[in-house]
């Protein structure tokens, strides 16, 4: 599960057509004759309508990818598993292109890391080939994503300022928006957080401009990650939620269970933050039926987690442990140390108020491993 939505770097917007105005009126006045300078205006038309029509296919494939991968991001993934093996048989360039895009999308929204870099690899190679701008800004984007995850903070904000201009040059401003609001999440990351909300900022009233609803989305939830207050001050705890509460209002979970099972992750922490348990029990568990028909076992075992943490505050300790024991082999199994360790001091606090002296120390032991 992507904890903070603004992580991932989207699919690419629209190319806006102001250029190719400004170069149809430029080959008409050219032309010194009026019945030239009429046929030359109409097959203009022609041609920018044309374009139009190829940057609407475009948009409509962008939002196409948001809105598959904001509902059921592994679903897309083998959406996209299937149109390459067809494209690559067939030799079509822009259909793999298009599938990678898809793919490389969803590996972002569940952080596979590994096979994002891999998909960027390639879909950079290919966007460039086809001389495809949007899909270049969208796969150096991931670029950056992936170094910012590999904690390479530096390469990640300059890789992040390379396509942000590349995206100028192109005079793509959506596309802009989106780099920026990955760049903003290395600054989180960095705990620079008043510079991170001057670019969400930036980058939400672009989305607002465009009609990118799920990326208002992505920026709101971010900016309430930006919003560095004291965090045991209620007025900086209840900011947070308001962040997270008009980006859920604005989806549904209906056909963005991820984002919404993401949103209500959030939700929870926020509410445990206040210590209002019951608040957050109840987003915990809305968070864990979502995401289980997502057939996605990484983010419901965080869930478990949460609600094993829950457990602990509460004192109700045997039930925290059924929960660590639920999420406990999923980052066994994906080697995921951060979390493995957080769960075995988990269990070493839930062993140790049970009286389970041994297995509390086992759990110490364990978690030591993961040091």
């Amino acid at each position: 599960m992507a904890l903070k939505i603004s992580r991932n770097p989207r699919a690419v917007q629209q190319i806006p057509g102001e250029p190719y105005t400004e170069a149809c009126i430029d080959i008409s006045i050219s032309f010194g004759q009026a019945p030239l300078v009429r046929c030359r205006w109409l097959l203009c038309a022609l041609l920018l309508g044309v374009v139009q029509a190829v940057y609407a296919d475009a948009a409509s494939d962008s939002h196409s990818r948001d809105l598959a991968v904001s509902d059921h991001p592994r679903q897309a993934i083998r959406q996209a598993d299937s149109e390459l093996k067809i494209a690559f048989s067939a030799g079509d360039n822009a259909t793999q292109l298009k599938a990678l895009r898809l793919r490389a999308l969803a590996y972002s929204q569940v952080e596979e890391i590994a096979l994002l870099k891999a998909d960027t690899e390639a879909g950079l190679v290919l966007a460039r080939e086809l001389n495809n701008a949007e899909a270049q800004c969208e796969f150096m984007g991931f670029k950056a994503a992936v170094a910012m995850n590999e904690s390479r903070y530096a390469d990640a904000i300059a890789l992040y300022d390379e396509a942000i201009a590349f995206a100028e040059t192109n005079n793509l401003p959506v596309s802009r928006a989106r780099l920026l609001a990955g760049k903003a999440d290395v600054y989180l990351s960095l705990d620079r957080g008043a510079e991170a909300l001057k670019m969400l900022q930036d980058a939400y009233g672009e989305f607002e401009k465009h009609n990118e609803t799920l990326w208002m989305v992505s920026a709101l939830s971010a900016m309430a990650g930006a919003n560095k207050g004291d965090p045991k001050d209620p007025k900086t705890q209840q900011l947070a939620i308001d962040y997270y509460q008009r980006a859920l209002a604005m989806i549904s979970p209906a056909t963005n269970r991820y984002d919404v099972g993401t949103l209500y992750h959030n939700l929870g922490v926020a509410y445990a933050t206040r210590k209002d348990y019951a608040q957050a029990r109840s987003y915990f568990e809305k968070g864990v039926a979502i995401v289980h028909a997502l057939d996605d076992p990484v983010a419901e075992a965080y869930l478990h987690y949460r609600l094993a943490q829950l457990d602990g505050k509460e004192q109700h300790h045997a039930k925290a442990l059924v929960n660590l024991e639920r999420a406990l082999p999923v980052f066994v199994e994906k080697q995921n140390t951060n979390l493995l360790l957080l769960v075995q001091l988990e269990r070493a606090r839930a062993f140790a108020s049970l009286d389970r002296r041994k297995d509390s120390l086992d759990a110490l032991v364990k978690a030591k491993t993961y040091m």
